[in-house]
């Protein structure tokens, strides 16, 4: 369990210490990818469906939230990592054993858990990771857009993306593991 939470906060420092590196080679994450939105037979074409891929996550996210009540619920404490440090309490949502919503407090400098990061799924995979101080859109298990807290899309080093996604993959992946 300290390995666990010591990966959460080396996590939470590199993503926050990564955000405020010089610029150098930068690469707008906005344009990397192209979105497709490809009907099935049996979905219709909503004249109201966002159609950037930031609005469509967004779209899924407050639906995720608004919906939260009908999904299980299950609560982990993890013991603090410092002495003096408050225990993380991570809270997993999922439907039909399908995680949904993952949050975990954050600590701060001096171990206050002030901060909250959330992540959400869709079939299973990341689509969406709030952190404390920046926001995050996956698709396919890639980064594609990095945002600041007001969600801004950032323009951030390609090496720097590259670490701040495998860091986040890990981070959720060994928080919902807790869980099991």
């Amino acid at each position: 369990m300290k390995k666990l939470l010591l990966c959460s906060v080396l996590s939470l420092g590199l993503i926050l210490s990564v955000g405020c590196s010089k610029k150098e080679e930068v690469q707008n994450t906005q344009d990397s990818k192209p979105v497709t939105n490809e009907l099935t037979n049996n979905e219709s074409v909503d004249k109201d469906e966002p159609k950037d891929i930031k609005e469509i996550v967004m779209k899924q996210v407050k639906m995720i939230d608004k919906e939260l009540n009908t999904y299980e619920k299950k609560e982990v404490k993890l013991p603090p990592i410092k002495e003096g440090w408050e225990e993380q309490t991570l809270c997993l949502w999922s439907k039909d054993g399908s995680p949904m919503k993952l949050t975990a407090t954050e600590a701060d400098d001096i171990g206050k858990m002030d901060g909250l990061s959330s992540a959400y799924f869709k079939d299973g995979k990341l689509i969406f990771y709030k952190a404390p101080f920046s926001n995050h859109l996956f698709e396919n298990e890639k980064m594609i857009l990095w945002m600041d807290e007001n969600m801004n899309v950032l323009d951030i080093p390609t090496q720097n993306v590259k670490s701040a996604e495998i860091g986040i993959l890990k981070i959720t992946k060994e928080r919902i593991s807790a869980f099991n």
